[in-house]
């Protein structure tokens, strides 16, 4: 089904090292377990590279090039070594390989002597058809994937292993990639796949490759190493626990396979793991480069048994050293030189992207960042980030002549900052300028904007499907423009934590209709976002999602982040979970005590400590605000918030506001004292034209002016509204939100 030996480069003399700090497994002796005479072989793994070809070693990123060292000098050493990755070796790319469709990052590849890759979820961007012909005649390696199947049929659709020779010893490398493919890419590329459930996929082939009948479609291998798009969400994770996705990935296929080489979630570990009676080694580099993984195997030539498994990680950089106790500081620094033929074809294609990339678009006052984790280097797709709801605020201006009233935005598509420091590595590049690689290295995938009508009931649904549990991200919080809001309850049942959604401070009714626009890959019910596949109306408008965001910076500058949450955690401590908030009746000496969360958006340079209570506009209490990140989730800035009606409160109505200084935001609930009285002659109330923008915001296209939008929202009797305790004001910086 496959070669039976890899497809090798020609091994140079290996370059010199530049440092011999790094412990390598079964090279200076065996391990003790070996036996005199047993096949000695280095299998060295790579993951989620994601084109990140230059060696930045301020990130730990080692560069292709010193990578094709380090792989060269480990072959030299043994020449039963081969290099295989678990997927992600292309897209979500920095500029320079993302500018030239992912061509220099596999050219690389090519020459350090990667000889087979599982397939990603990554690969499969731009479509099966794009990965089959484009990137599969680019690559001298081989995509393989026991779980990808042909739909309708039990057909593999890519070679689900590759089998490679070293004296005599047969080592089957199985593919496999994550369950949650459907979610991760554009279903519409691959409408003509169906994905298989890993355990059972891969039990399947490794059956096969060890059922002692060897013929054609049904070869033998002595050793099986599992290579999967999968992997642990922590490197303490227990990778055993039956409850998570890679702990059922691993006790079900730890009894079949010798090793597991995994990727996806970026996670750095090393483990030796026991599934009943065997313990194989599981291990994963981390991402973009910064370290090889390592497993030896020692085999008997004869009867072709293991007497020997290890794994390991092989670091590529070493970190910096601070100054310490008189001593000054180190800088980070390559455990290996850069081969000198891959340092060029680097060199060549920063050339190339650089003159595409330099054209500067636009200016801002501050960085735009995306959410971080409580390890602040690490992106947090569950929180809340100004980048993400900015790119959803510029997709709805690009569309406004199309009626668009509401844009999401997928963390995921976000790949990197919008830094306002100048790039050092960008001649001519100031401080606040935008250039047009900066914004393609946020938006790399090059996604057509579709537009389609949802219903308010619909829109509840996108926003409940941010919870994901039971997945490695358990929380995915979308980007939304500035026009929305809505609030939540997080200890609620998944599919009942939003409580009440906003637009222009108005509530949404589950009948209301409006305008909705997402990227290609949300329109397709990307991310585990379903409900975006089922509007009404669905159009491709063919404007490109990094060509709208260029214009809007562009004809907005200078932008500046607006660090006001557009998601509000709130419950009333007294009600179940779920529960709507609501005062509507009230006595004087009423005690109410409140939960709240997501008060502060993630990176605010000035947050909130405190929340302030008031009763028609006068402070009744306060209470300390918890700025401690969530981690995964969009729960940064807590609070729990005791309160009294003021004793001696008139009959009449009141409002009740929980509000927060520094940025801004008030959540304004009625209340009332007394009888109400309801005016049956209110019919409805107008917002004002929901293209107004607040002092300073970015104006929409001229072209908004001709749309005709109609600025009433029809709504219940002011009175019986009031009564029923639901109007919400909620004031932000930016976006006429207040009614």
């Amino acid at each position: 089904m496959q070669p039976s030996s890899p497809r090798r480069r020609p091994v140079r003399a290996a370059a010199l090292l530049v440092s011999s700090t790094i412990a390598l497994v079964g090279f200076a002796a065996l391990p003790a377990a070996a036996a005199p005479g047993d096949v000695s072989i280095d299998v060295y793994t790579m993951n989620d590279f994601h084109g990140h070809l230059e060696q930045n070693l301020g990130s730990g990123e080692a560069g292709a090039a010193s990578i094709a060292t380090a792989f060269d000098t480990f072959k030299t050493a043994n020449p039963n070594s081969t290099l295989v990755s678990a997927g992600d070796n292309i897209s979500g790319s920095p500029f320079i390989s993302q500018a030239q469709q992912d061509k220099p990052t596999i050219d690389a590849l090519n020459l350090i002597g990667l000889s087979v890759s599982a397939i990603g979820n990554h690969e499969l961007d731009h479509g099966r058809a794009d990965l089959e012909g484009r990137v599969s005649d680019l690559a001298d390696f081989d995509f393989i994937s026991a779980n990808l199947f042909n739909k309708g049929t039990t057909d593999h659709a890519f070679a689900p292993y590759d089998i490679q020779t070293f004296d005599g010893v047969k080592v089957g490398f199985i593919g496999a990639v994550t369950e949650d493919l459907t979610t991760l890419v554009s279903p519409a590329g691959i409408d003509t796949l169906a994905v298989g459930g890993i355990v059972d996929s891969v039990n399947a082939v490794a059956q096969e490759l060890t059922d002692g009948t060897e013929a054609p479609g049904n070869e033998e291998a002595d050793v099986l190493v599992l290579v999967i798009h999968e992997g642990a969400a922590s490197a303490s994770a227990n990778f055993t626990d039956v409850n998570t996705v890679f702990g059922k990935i691993v006790t079900g296929t730890g009894p079949y396979v010798d090793a597991i080489a995994s990727g996806h979630t970026h996670t750095l570990y090393s483990q030796s793991v026991t599934v009943g009676t065997k313990t194989i080694p599981v291990l994963q580099t981390g991402s973009y480069g910064s370290n090889l993984g390592h497993f030896n195997f020692q085999v008997n030539p004869i009867t072709k048994a293991i007497s020997s498994s290890t794994g390991e990680i092989i670091p590529l950089v070493k970190p910096a050293i601070p100054a310490s106790g008189g001593n000054p500081a180190v800088p980070a620094a390559s455990l290996y030189a850069q081969d000198a033929e891959v340092a060029a074809l680097v060199a060549e294609a920063k050339q190339t992207s650089s003159i595409i990339g330099r054209e500067v678009i636009g200016t801002v006052t501050e960085s735009f960042n995306r959410a971080t984790l409580t390890d602040v280097t690490k992106e947090n797709r569950g929180g809340e980030s100004t980048l993400g709801n900015e790119v959803a605020d510029g997709q709805l201006w690009a569309t406004r002549d199309l009626g668009t009233q509401l844009a999401f935005m997928n963390p995921g598509g976000l790949r990197t900052n919008i830094n306002y420091a100048a790039n050092p590595g960008s001649p001519g590049d100031v401080d606040g300028s935008v250039t047009y690689e900066e914004a393609a290295t946020v938006q790399p995938f090059a996604n057509t904007l579709f537009t389609q009508t949802l219903t308010g009931a619909q829109i509840k649904t996108v926003l409940e499907q941010q919870w994901q549990t039971g997945q490695t991200r358990p929380f995915l919080k979308l980007g939304i423009n500035s026009e929305l809001t809505y609030t939540y309850d997080p200890a609620a049942a998944d599919g009942s934590h939003v409580t009440e959604i906003f637009y222009l401070g108005d509530p949404i009714a589950a009948d209301d209709t409006f305008k909705v626009v997402t990227n290609s890959f949300l329109a397709a019910g990307g991310d585990g976002f379903l409900e975006l596949a089922n509007g009404q109306g669905k159009a491709d408008t063919g404007r490109v999602d990094l060509d709208a965001f260029r214009d809007y910076i562009g004809q907005n500058s200078p932008l500046s982040p607006d660090y006001t949450t557009g998601s509000i955690g709130i419950a009333n401590l007294a009600d179940p979970a779920g529960t709507p908030v609501a005062f509507g009746t009230v006595e004087p000496g009423d005690s109410y005590e409140f939960s709240l969360s997501s008060l502060v958006l993630s990176g605010t340079p000035v947050p909130d400590t405190s929340v302030r209570v008031l009763f028609d506009g006068v402070e009744i209490a306060t209470a300390d605000i918890d700025l401690s990140i969530v981690d995964l989730y969009d729960e940064q800035g807590r609070s729990t918030v005791a309160f009294s009606i003021p004793e001696g409160a008139a009959d009449g109505a009141h409002t009740i506001a929980f509000a927060l200084n520094e940025s801004g935001l008030e959540l304004s609930y009625p209340a009332q004292i007394g009888e109400i009285v309801v005016d049956p002659g209110t019919p409805g109330v107008s917002v004002g034209d929901p293209a107004a923008a607040a002092p300073g915001a970015p104006a929409a296209p001229p072209a908004l002016a001709a749309t005709g939008l109609d600025a009433t929202v029809p709504l219940l009797g002011a009175g019986l509204l009031l009564a029923l305790g639901a109007l919400l004001v909620v004031r932000r910086r930016r976006g006429a939100l207040t009614r």
